[in-house]
């Protein structure tokens, strides 16, 4: 799979129910190139995504950071 982020801006008419601008992560099938999830994250992502697998689950992890959003990171399971 293959991780990608974006950051929207009000210029696009993206934003959250509280009117402040978000962000989207997007994992694409690497043998297809198709869409297989989207998410919306509360700030741009800040560095690279990090995966690693824990008792046979995947986990997706992501440093984030923005206006009113201190750094953080964001842990996701991938579904199988």
């Amino acid at each position: 799979m293959l991780f990608v982020s974006s950051w929207f801006s009000f210029d696009r008419h993206v934003c959250t129910s509280e009117g402040r601008r978000s962000a989207k992560l997007y994992a694409y099938d690497k043998a297809t190139g198709r869409e297989v999830a989207n998410l919306t994250i509360p700030a741009p992502q800040t560095g690279n995504p990090m995966s690693y697998m824990l008792n046979r689950k995947q986990y997706l992890v992501v440093a984030i950071s923005g206006p009113d959003c201190p750094a953080e990171l964001i842990a996701y399971t991938v579904a199988p």
